[in-house]
């Protein structure tokens, strides 16, 4: 039995162009049975987001024999319910948090957890037992296990990997800069996906004029005169490409300088009399959107 996985799509309406150009591709591949290992939509679906994920479940039941669905955490809406369990009705078989397949003596399973070794664990040193981690001793009785819920490729364990999305979610990816499905036979294959639009961090204004339109970028600045001289700049290229986020480090420098200075006045008080010094108008109202997603000041 030949097996197509893919996990992490992350259904939103911004990206769902994108989307539509990656499942047609996924859908290329021949299987005898389909499984995506987790969030495949999110917790409160946009009718939008909902025709689109419907859309394609349908066409992956019609395609393959079997078209299989762990849950994983962003659909969760309670502990028995997601926003995906509707998708049953049209032949989807849902599973919770893991799926365990067996095919010619062979147990292959399917999870939306991380365990310790997943480089997403964040440096937990103790292994959780709460529901969306396990532990790795519990994985090596299968013949090969796939993991979601880290969005970024990882090889832990000779018969054990962690997939990663489909398409790049967040800035937090990029250092993978490929994107993996893979099949499942007597052997695995992992197979680099071309459709998915490109994601990387840029540390110079001038760099961006290099770029192609159809990618995701993440500025990062180092500090407030080149953030102050570039901004008609910065503003253009917003509007440019497929997303765009400005990150400015020299916001936790502000920060400690701030708290430095802090004495009868807060620390949103303080960064507020910084931010009215600045002469320029659009300098000013560019950094302080920015310092507002931060949480800084409101």
């Amino acid at each position: 039995m030949k097996q197509l996985i893919f996990t992490d799509p992350h259904v939103r309406e911004k990206n769902l162009e994108e989307l539509e150009n990656i499942f047609s591709e996924i859908i290329s591949n021949d299987a005898d049975i389909c499984i995506c290992v987790g969030d495949y939509l999110e917790r409160r679906p946009t009718p939008s987001e909902m025709y689109f994920a419907t859309k394609w479940a349908k066409r992956f039941v019609d395609k393959y024999k079997r078209f299989i669905l762990v849950v994983g955490n962003h659909p969760k809406l309670g502990k028995d319910f997601s926003s995906e369990d509707y998708l049953s009705f049209i032949g989807v078989e849902m599973y919770n948090e893991k799926f365990v397949l067996e095919d010619n003596d062979r147990k292959y399973a399917y999870g939306h957890f991380m365990c310790q070794e997943s480089k997403k664990y964040f440096g937990k040193e103790e292994i959780s037992k709460d529901k969306f981690e396990i532990d790795i001793k519990e994985l090596k009785e299968y013949y090969y296990t796939i993991l979601g819920h880290q969005h970024t490729f990882q090889n832990i364990d000779d018969s054990i990997y962690h997939l990663g999305s489909c398409r790049f979610i967040d800035f937090g990816e990029t250092e993978v800069p490929e994107k993996y499905i893979c099949t499942i036979e007597d052997d695995i294959e992992f197979i680099k996906l071309k459709t998915v639009i490109p994601t990387i961090d840029v540390y110079d204004v001038e760099d961006l004029l290099d770029l192609d339109r159809n990618t995701k970028v993440r500025l990062i600045l180092k500090d407030f005169n080149t953030f102050k001289n570039n901004i008609n700049e910065i503003e253009k290229h917003k509007k440019f490409f497929y997303e765009f986020k400005l990150k400015l480090d020299f916001i936790k420098e502000l920060e400690v300088e701030c708290k430095e200075q802090i004495s009868d006045f807060s620390l949103e008080e303080t960064i507020d009399e910084w931010i009215n010094r600045i002469k320029d108008d659009d300098v000013k109202k560019m950094l302080a959107e920015e310092l507002r997603k931060t949480g800084l000041i409101r």
